[in-house]
Order: structure tokens, then sequence, then C-alpha cells
């Protein structure tokens, strides 16, 4: 992961700390742009891991816009 993001690493939580690290730490780029998430290029694997909703915190969004439609939302996703 720490090749992937190609620039010095203080802390390992920054690998994943937003979507776009998260992105770069695993490699994906826009050449996996539309790719079928159940197939073998990359896709979701369901460990059945159980979470309690009690759990999954949301925020909203950082580094958008206030300006933009739906800015205000709380979709970005957290496990406690």
């Amino acid at each position: 992961m720490k090749e992937n993001f190609r620039r010095k690493v203080r802390k390992i939580s920054d690998l994943t700390k937003s979507p776009g690290n998260l992105c770069k730490s695993f490699g994906i780029n826009m050449n996996l742009y539309g790719e079928d998430l159940t197939k073998d290029t990359i896709f979701i694997e369901d460990r059945g891991v159980i979470i309690n909703p009690k759990n999954i915190l949301s925020r909203k969004r950082v580094g958008i816009n206030p300006k933009l439609k739906g800015s205000e939302k709380k979709l970005r996703f957290f496990i406690k």
C-alpha cells in the first residue's frame, strides 16, 4: 500500500483516511472505471463480518464545496 501511495506516509492510517487515499493505496485508478465489482478484476468480498448499526457513524463529506446541492448530507461513513 505504501508503494502505491507514492509519497511518504507519516501515519499508517493516512493510507485509508479518505476515499482518494484508499484508492491510491490499493492502486485503484480510472483504468478500473466501470468495472463490475462482482468479477475478478476488482471485487468486494463478503467475509460475513456483522457490524452493529450503532457502531456505524456518518459525517458530512470533507472537501466538498458547501454551495453544491447535497453537500450537507452525511455521506461519509465509518466504524466507531
